[in-house]
């Protein structure tokens, strides 16, 4: 029984570790944290701006919590464990949030949410807090609170805010070289995609343009970063359902870019971690359905300035600032 109590105070005390961390991003008003089996922080990163964490906890009993983001927060989790089961409401604006399929949560500055997880199980996260005024310094102007619990209520799951975390944990991850400046980067660009999410529901550009329902969005987007050969554009429009120019126009609306550098972004990415790790140029090109090297060096070199075997052999690392492909998946 003693080992028991310790136990859990020693998860307590890991808790209230973490809750001091939240301090002025986080108000955890409430929470039951004898009811984690536990708790552990895999990884934590701090940038300019923000600081984002890799956690794992498991629990055994019913959790509820309640929590408010500060003026400082907008507040990002993905569930790397597939969609949670959790109910969660904002409890100020009596705004139901229930998951139902959702893995990504953003909740905006200054919001109070109710969470409560009704059967036990586990959960792996990875949790963004980025500097509101960052944020909402790209916006036209400050979002009101109205707009602000909007913009929590939305959907982001299956878009560009998840592809950006994913790629924030792949980041976190592999912990290589420049690993923070690339999680800094990512972070402003997730700011960048929240503020022109406000920009939208202004301007209702949407509504006005046409863009892609997140369960599109997401089929689109899971086979693309899918194992094996690119997918072509023709492929994704009969996976969509769509035409080829009307999934180009859409995709486009929605991601600021056209769906074929999307894909050749894509390509770069794999490429790039294939190379490093050693695989040899034709075998990277097969993986990724090209019909010859000689037409993979041609797409790598066309998209970063590089060619393929240079990023094999490390010269990439001793080249100009900003080749690569981190330099091209920003482009």
């Amino acid at each position: 029984m003693a080992a028991i109590e310790t136990e859990r105070n020693r998860r307590a005390a890991k808790i209230g570790i973490a809750q001091e961390r939240y301090a002025g991003w986080l108000d955890v008003r409430r929470t039951i944290v004898g009811a984690f089996d536990s708790y552990r922080t895999e990884c934590l990163v701090d940038f300019n701006g923000g600081w984002a964490e890799l956690r794992r906890f498991a629990w055994s009993a019913p959790i509820e919590s309640i929590w408010h983001t500060g003026e400082r927060c907008y507040f990002l989790s993905l569930s790397l464990d597939g969609a949670p089961e959790t109910n969660r409401s904002n409890v100020e604006l009596a705004l139901a949030m229930p998951d139902g399929g959702r893995r990504v949560l953003l909740v905006p500055p200054e919001q109070t949410i109710s969470s409560i997880c009704r059967t036990g199980g586990q959960r792996r996260s990875l949790r963004c807090l980025i500097d509101a005024d960052f944020v909402e310094s790209i916006c036209s102007f400050k979002p009101t609170r109205e707009e602000r619990a909007q913009i929590g209520a939305a959907d982001f799951s299956g878009g560009t805010i998840e592809w950006l975390l994913l790629r924030m944990y792949r980041e976190i991850c592999h912990a290589e070289v420049g690993m923070k400046i690339a999680v800094e980067s990512i972070a402003r660009e997730i700011a960048v995609e929240i503020a022109r999410a406000v920009e939208r529901r202004r301007s209702n550009t949407r509504r006005r343009m046409g863009g892609l329902p997140s369960w599109r969005m997401r089929l689109i987007l899971d086979r693309i970063h899918a194992e094996g050969p690119l997918p072509r554009v023709s492929d994704l429009a009969i996976l969509s359902g769509m035409t080829v120019r009307h999934l180009g126009r859409a995709f486009q609306t929605e991601m600021g870019k056209t769906l074929g550098k999307f894909i050749a972004a894509a390509m770069v990415e794999r490429a790039s971690r294939m190379l490093e790790a050693g695989m040899p140029v034709g075998a990277v090109a097969a993986t990724l359905g090209y019909a010859s090297s000689s037409s993979f060096a041609h797409a790598f070199h066309r998209e970063t300035g590089i060619l393929p075997s240079s990023v094999r052999d490390g010269e990439r690392h001793r080249g100009a600032p900003g080749t690569g492909a981190a330099s091209a998946l920003r482009q």
